[in-house]
């Protein structure tokens, strides 16, 4: 990745990216782990963060801050709007249906993380509050730096299980996603190099993919190990680092000139929006779509419509924002002159 001006790499990997995560919620836990999903699916939120440690950093330890106001402007405000208006479209109908009944705090904290992959805002807020802490362990020697992390790592997935952490909770922090301060770190710093080391330990990060997904073996106290979170270990995500941006990197090399590269760019550059329009599309439109589908009886018609759907409103409203903001100029220059 290019750590001065623009990448357009970085908007196809995020591009690619939330169509995973549109896929993620189109696609049962029984065929995804028959399609191998949690090796080549699984990837997207971890590269979103990757992506977020490597802007902080690109410039340098030294230079990198947070700037909350933009943190605030760009994540935190859409996510909390759209996140209120599931609250209170949540809300009546839990009270319609139990006669009013008033929701206890749990249900509604959830409600207030509500949405397939809504915990995703949460631990960019919380990356974007300790980045700055972890400086101090990114000054010293790279070695030492990996094993500090390592450490980190590990002792958080022990102190999870050891407190028998709900999962409700554990959805919400940063915990399984510290290494990937280091491997951000390390994409900004050194970027990454297919050499017989980080291959071998990409093998053996997807060893390890099979062996939480694919096996019934309990690791603890080593690893919190559930089945929605049976990839969210640090582990995990040596391959994505290498093997996976590596080859994607090859992949748009290869296709960067196609007008399907530049559609999945121009997705990138919208990722976010789609994200939080696939919040409300999965927590209250998908049921009607799947009930009108059913009928079909077709799975990938299911998974095609869900794209569309999620991209394409998407894809009119920055269309005409970017239309009506051309003409308000336009008016503007004309009564000035």
């Amino acid at each position: 990745m290019c750590c001065k001006g623009y990448d357009s790499f970085i908007d196809f990997l995020k591009g690619i990216c939330i169509l995973l995560i549109i896929l993620t919620h189109c696609i049962s836990p029984e065929l995804k782990l028959a399609i191998g999903f949690p090796f080549w699916g699984s990837l997207a939120v971890p590269i979103f963060l990757i992506i977020q440690v490597f802007h902080f950093y690109k410039k340098g330890v030294d230079e990198a801050k947070t700037d909350f106001s933009k943190v605030w402007r760009r994540v935190a405000r859409p996510f909390f709007i759209v996140e209120f208006v599931l609250f209170a479209l949540w809300l009546y109908n839990d009270c319609v249906t139990n006669a009013f009944a008033l929701p206890t705090f749990k249900d509604s904290l959830f409600m207030l993380a509500g949405g397939p992959g809504s915990y995703y805002p949460w631990i960019y807020i919380q990356f974007a509050f300790f980045l700055p802490l972890f400086k101090p362990l990114l000054k010293i020697r790279l070695i030492y730096t990996f094993i500090a992390f390592l450490i980190i790592s590990q002792f958080s997935e022990i102190i999870c299980k050891l407190s028998d952490m709900p999962e409700w909770i554990y959805r919400l922090t940063f915990f399984r996603y510290v290494f990937l301060v280091f491997l951000g770190f390390l994409l900004a710093t050194k970027g990454y190099v297919l050499k017989w080391t980080t291959v071998l330990m990409s093998v053996i990060s997807l060893a390890s993919v099979f062996f939480f997904t694919y096996t019934k073996i309990d690791c603890a106290p080593f690893f919190y190990n559930v089945e929605a979170w049976s990839t969210c270990h640090w582990i995990c995500y040596i391959y994505i680092s290498f093997l996976a941006i590596v080859g994607l990197k090859y992949v748009f090399l290869y296709i960067q000139n196609t007008v399907i590269t530049t559609h999945i760019k121009l997705i990138g550059i919208y990722s976010y929006e789609i994200y939080l329009f696939q919040l409300v599309y999965f927590t209250y439109i998908s049921e009607y779509v799947n009930n009108c589908l059913s009928i079909i009886g077709n799975s990938m018609m299911n998974i095609i419509v869900s794209v569309i759907l999620c991209v394409v409103p998407v894809y009119i409203y920055k269309k005409m924002k970017t239309v009506l903001k051309r003409k308000i100029r336009n008016s503007s220059h004309n009564y000035s002159s």
